[in-house]
Protein backbone atom coordinates (compact mmCIF):
# COMPACT_ATOMS: atom_id res chain seq x y z
CA UNK A 1 0.00 0.00 0.00
CA UNK A 2 1.63 3.22 -1.13
CA UNK A 3 0.40 6.73 -0.42
CA UNK A 4 0.56 9.74 -2.78
CA UNK A 5 4.22 10.36 -1.90
CA UNK A 6 5.14 6.79 -2.84
CA UNK A 7 5.78 5.61 0.71
CA UNK A 8 5.11 1.91 1.02
CA UNK A 9 3.73 1.35 4.51
CA UNK A 10 2.71 -2.24 3.84
CA UNK A 11 6.30 -3.40 3.31
CA UNK A 12 8.12 -4.27 6.47
CA UNK A 13 11.54 -2.85 7.19
CA UNK A 14 14.25 -4.45 9.29
CA UNK A 15 15.11 -1.15 10.96
CA UNK A 16 13.00 -1.99 14.02
CA UNK A 17 15.46 -4.71 15.01
CA UNK A 18 12.82 -7.40 15.26
CA UNK A 19 13.80 -9.26 12.13
CA UNK A 20 11.19 -8.22 9.62
CA UNK A 21 10.15 -10.76 7.03
CA UNK A 22 10.50 -8.68 3.90
CA UNK A 23 11.46 -11.37 1.43
CA UNK A 24 12.70 -14.89 0.99
CA UNK A 25 10.14 -16.47 3.26
CA UNK A 26 7.95 -19.44 2.55
CA UNK A 27 4.82 -17.89 4.04
CA UNK A 28 5.12 -14.31 2.71
CA UNK A 29 3.09 -12.84 5.55
CA UNK A 30 4.66 -9.40 5.50
CA UNK A 31 2.23 -7.92 7.98
CA UNK A 32 3.11 -10.48 10.70
CA UNK A 33 6.11 -10.15 12.95
CA UNK A 34 6.36 -13.59 14.47
CA UNK A 35 9.67 -12.79 16.16
CA UNK A 36 8.11 -9.94 18.09
CA UNK A 37 5.23 -12.20 19.14
CA UNK A 38 7.67 -14.99 20.09
CA UNK A 39 9.80 -12.67 22.20
CA UNK A 40 6.81 -11.18 23.99
CA UNK A 41 5.40 -14.64 24.61
CA UNK A 42 8.76 -15.86 25.90
CA UNK A 43 9.12 -12.92 28.30
CA UNK A 44 5.57 -13.46 29.54
CA UNK A 45 6.42 -17.11 29.94
CA UNK A 46 9.54 -16.23 31.92
CA UNK A 47 7.44 -14.32 34.43
CA UNK A 48 4.94 -17.16 34.64
CA UNK A 49 7.68 -19.78 34.95
CA UNK A 50 9.31 -17.85 37.79
CA UNK A 51 6.03 -17.54 39.67
CA UNK A 52 4.22 -20.83 39.14
CA UNK A 53 6.66 -23.17 40.91
CA UNK A 54 6.50 -20.86 43.93
CA UNK A 55 2.69 -20.82 44.19
CA UNK A 56 2.37 -23.97 46.34
CA UNK A 57 4.74 -22.43 48.90
CA UNK A 58 2.39 -19.47 49.40
CA UNK A 59 -0.28 -21.87 50.63
CA UNK A 60 2.09 -23.88 52.78
CA UNK A 61 2.01 -26.85 50.40
CA UNK A 62 5.03 -28.55 48.96
CA UNK A 63 3.56 -30.78 46.30
CA UNK A 64 6.19 -30.37 43.65
CA UNK A 65 8.90 -32.96 43.16
CA UNK A 66 12.32 -31.37 43.85
CA UNK A 67 13.58 -32.29 40.38
CA UNK A 68 10.52 -30.78 38.69
CA UNK A 69 10.86 -27.63 40.80
CA UNK A 70 14.56 -27.35 39.88
CA UNK A 71 13.73 -27.92 36.19
CA UNK A 72 11.14 -25.12 36.22
CA UNK A 73 13.62 -22.72 37.79
CA UNK A 74 16.45 -23.83 35.48
CA UNK A 75 14.33 -23.34 32.36
CA UNK A 76 13.17 -19.95 33.64
CA UNK A 77 16.80 -18.89 34.08
CA UNK A 78 17.80 -20.17 30.63
CA UNK A 79 14.87 -18.47 28.89
CA UNK A 80 15.56 -15.27 30.85
CA UNK A 81 19.18 -15.22 29.73
CA UNK A 82 18.19 -16.05 26.17
CA UNK A 83 15.37 -13.53 25.70
CA UNK A 84 15.72 -10.62 28.11
CA UNK A 85 18.94 -9.11 26.67
CA UNK A 86 17.23 -8.69 23.30
CA UNK A 87 13.89 -7.52 24.71
CA UNK A 88 15.24 -5.14 27.35
CA UNK A 89 17.97 -3.43 25.34
CA UNK A 90 17.22 -0.18 27.20
CA UNK A 91 19.13 -1.66 30.18
CA UNK A 92 22.90 -1.33 30.01
CA UNK A 93 23.54 -4.84 31.30
CA UNK A 94 21.37 -6.26 28.52
CA UNK A 95 23.26 -4.28 25.89
CA UNK A 96 26.53 -5.65 27.28
CA UNK A 97 25.21 -9.24 27.09
CA UNK A 98 23.93 -9.00 23.51
CA UNK A 99 27.29 -9.53 21.72
CA UNK A 100 27.90 -12.72 23.69
CA UNK A 101 24.45 -14.07 22.89
CA UNK A 102 24.40 -12.99 19.21
CA UNK A 103 25.13 -16.51 17.89
CA UNK A 104 21.97 -17.69 19.67
CA UNK A 105 19.82 -15.18 17.84
CA UNK A 106 19.33 -17.50 14.88
CA UNK A 107 15.59 -18.12 14.87
CA UNK A 108 15.51 -21.72 13.68
CA UNK A 109 17.98 -22.56 16.45
CA UNK A 110 15.74 -20.86 19.00
CA UNK A 111 12.71 -22.77 17.71
CA UNK A 112 14.57 -26.05 18.13
CA UNK A 113 15.81 -25.03 21.57
CA UNK A 114 12.32 -24.14 22.81
CA UNK A 115 10.98 -27.40 21.42
CA UNK A 116 13.67 -29.31 23.36
CA UNK A 117 12.86 -27.40 26.56
CA UNK A 118 9.17 -28.15 26.10
CA UNK A 119 9.91 -31.82 25.47
CA UNK A 120 12.01 -31.96 28.65
CA UNK A 121 9.17 -30.49 30.70
CA UNK A 122 6.64 -32.92 29.21
CA UNK A 123 8.96 -35.89 29.80
CA UNK A 124 9.54 -34.94 33.44
CA UNK A 125 5.80 -34.38 33.91
CA UNK A 126 4.93 -37.79 32.52
CA UNK A 127 7.71 -39.64 34.38
CA UNK A 128 7.32 -37.96 37.78
CA UNK A 129 3.61 -37.21 37.89
CA UNK A 130 2.12 -39.61 35.36
CA UNK A 131 1.10 -36.50 33.43
CA UNK A 132 -0.83 -34.91 36.26
CA UNK A 133 1.01 -31.63 36.93
CA UNK A 134 -1.05 -28.84 35.33
CA UNK A 135 1.66 -26.22 35.92
CA UNK A 136 4.24 -28.27 34.02
CA UNK A 137 1.77 -28.85 31.17
CA UNK A 138 0.97 -25.14 31.00
CA UNK A 139 4.62 -24.13 30.91
CA UNK A 140 5.45 -26.83 28.36
CA UNK A 141 2.61 -25.69 26.10
CA UNK A 142 3.79 -22.09 26.43
CA UNK A 143 7.34 -23.10 25.41
CA UNK A 144 5.93 -25.08 22.49
CA UNK A 145 3.91 -22.02 21.42
CA UNK A 146 7.11 -19.93 21.43
CA UNK A 147 8.82 -22.63 19.34
CA UNK A 148 5.97 -22.50 16.82
CA UNK A 149 6.21 -18.70 16.61
CA UNK A 150 9.97 -18.83 15.98
CA UNK A 151 9.37 -21.54 13.35
CA UNK A 152 6.78 -19.32 11.65
CA UNK A 153 9.29 -16.46 11.74
CA UNK A 154 11.80 -18.64 9.89
CA UNK A 155 9.20 -19.72 7.34
CA UNK A 156 8.18 -16.08 6.92
CA UNK A 157 11.75 -15.08 6.09
CA UNK A 158 12.32 -13.00 9.20
CA UNK A 159 15.99 -12.58 10.04
CA UNK A 160 17.95 -11.34 13.01
CA UNK A 161 20.23 -8.33 12.68
CA UNK A 162 23.21 -10.72 12.61
CA UNK A 163 21.71 -12.71 9.73
CA UNK A 164 21.01 -9.50 7.79
CA UNK A 165 24.66 -8.48 8.20
CA UNK A 166 25.88 -11.91 7.07
CA UNK A 167 23.64 -11.75 3.98
CA UNK A 168 24.80 -8.24 3.12
CA UNK A 169 28.46 -9.33 3.32
CA UNK A 170 27.76 -12.28 1.03
CA UNK A 171 26.31 -10.00 -1.65
CA UNK A 172 29.20 -7.52 -1.59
Amino acid sequence: MADEAGNDYGRMDRSDGDGAGASGGFLHLDSCKFVRMARRSAVTGVVIMWLTPLLPFTRGEITSHPFAFALHIFIAVVVSVLELPFCCSFLSICRRMQPYLAPLETYWLRALFYLLLSSAMITVNVVLYSGGDAVAWGNAIMLMFVAVLYSLAVLNGEKSAREWEEDSHKHE
